[in-house]
């Protein structure tokens, strides 16, 4: 599994771009943010399967909080699975 997107760096940790200047969504999958350069082996049984994410907005300190727009935001991501 990789999980492709357009990285913005904050802080240490490289987040979705979103349309909120100063804001980006980190993609966590086993207790560790997801880079877009990242893969990870997942063995999947016949049928159905689940694979926990998790998603958590930051905030890049670099930019005042007031030029952070409030109210919605989007963010976009595709996760790849590959069989082998």
């Amino acid at each position: 599994m990789n999980i492709t997107y357009t990285a913005i760096t904050i802080g240490s940790t490289q987040a979705v771009k979103t349309s909120a200047n100063g804001v980006g969504t980190a993609i966590i999958y086993n207790n560790a943010a997801v880079s877009p350069t990242s893969k990870a082996t997942i063995n999947l049984k016949s049928g159905s399967n689940t694979v926990d994410l998790g998603f958590q907005a930051i905030r890049d300190s670099a930019v005042a909080v007031k030029d952070i727009p409030t109210g919605a935001f989007t963010a976009s991501a595709v996760m790849v699975m590959t069989q082998q």
